[in-house]
This record gives structure tokens, C-alpha cells and sequence, in this order.
């Protein structure tokens, strides 16, 4: 990521996502043109087991220090998922945000700021994370603990937005 704003709708390619759950596969991650999408989408195949979570990572750069908002569009393709957006800082504290249903069919709009997370794995005084020090920002699937729902799903995140 070079710097803010940050906004991309996949239209070249994965942008800055990268898979990072052990049993995932590199053709897990794609990008694909979904009904209701701008343009092109990112395609996150999901294989939903109970207690396994799964998550995409995107590491910041220097260029997107000060972030403040998190914008997604999201929709689900087999079943509605379950996600949470996580922020991490440069000395590994995290902060979780609220957990968001993203239904089938229906694009969802997702638009939190950094005053939206409370500490996850970092000190209660930090009640919100340092927009200057953030390292990185996770969408976590949570499907697997919060819906009876099992087996294949594709997520598609349609934008990006970092401000």
C-alpha cells in the first residue's frame, strides 16, 4: 500500500490481500465478476469447519499512516457469513471491531472507523489504536462459531476503502 487514501475494487488484480490461514490454498484467493459488483470483485473461498476461523491480512505501509475509516462491500455466495475487522499495530497490539453479518446475495456496506474497535490484545487504556501506528488490518471469518452453517462459501469483497 502506498499511501492514503487507499481504495481498490480488484478490478487488477488482489490489491494488497494476502490468505493467511495454514490450510488455505494460493487458489483460494481470486478475483471474479459477480452479479452486483462494480467491476471486478476479490474472491475469498472459504471452507467453513466448526472452530476454525479464516482470515485475510493486509499489511500497511509507512504511505497509510492516519488511517481513520475502514470501508468494505461485501456479499456471501452459499451462506451468510459472520466477520470481524481486526487492526493490529507496530508493536502487535490489536484491537477488534464489531461483528458484521454480510447476507447472500446482497451487497452489504461496511464503514467503521478506528473509534469503532475496542482492545482485543492490547491494553485496556488504549481504549482505540494509534492511527500513525497501525501495521496491518484482518477480515476474519467467524462463521464457524457464530452460524450452523458448514462446508464451501465465497466471500467477494467488491471495494476497499482506506481513508
Amino acid at each position: 500500500m502506498l499511501a492514503l487514501p487507499y481504495l481498490t475494487g480488484f478490478d487488477d488484480g488482489l490489491g494488497a490481500f494476502v490468505r493467511g490461514w495454514p490450510r488455505g490454498q494460493r487458489e483460494d484467493l481470486g478475483t471474479a465478476h459477480p452479479a452486483g459488483a462494480d467491476g471486478g470483485a476479490l474472491a475469498f473461498h472459504v471452507e467453513v469447519r466448526a472452530g476454525e476461523d479464516d482470515f485475510l491480512r493486509v499489511e500497511l505501509g509507512p504511505g497509510a499512516a492516519g488511517v481513520e475509516r475502514l470501508r468494505l462491500r461485501l456479499r456471501a455466495d452459499r451462506f451468510p457469513a459472520q466477520l470481524r475487522l481486526l487492526v493490529e499495530d507496530r508493536q502487535g497490539q490489536r484491537w477488534t471491531g464489531p461483528v458484521f453479518a454480510v447476507p447472500v446475495a446482497t451487497w452489504v456496506d461496511v464503514d467503521l472507523s478506528l473509534a469503532d474497535f475496542a482492545p482485543a490484545e492490547a491494553p485496556a487504556a488504549l481504549r482505540r489504536p494509534d492511527p500513525g501506528q497501525l501495521r496491518a488490518i484482518e477480515l476474519r471469518d467467524l462463521s464457524a462459531y457464530l452460524s450452523a452453517e458448514r462446508g464451501e462459501n465465497t466471500l467477494f469483497i467488491d471495494r476497499f476503502d482506506l481513508r
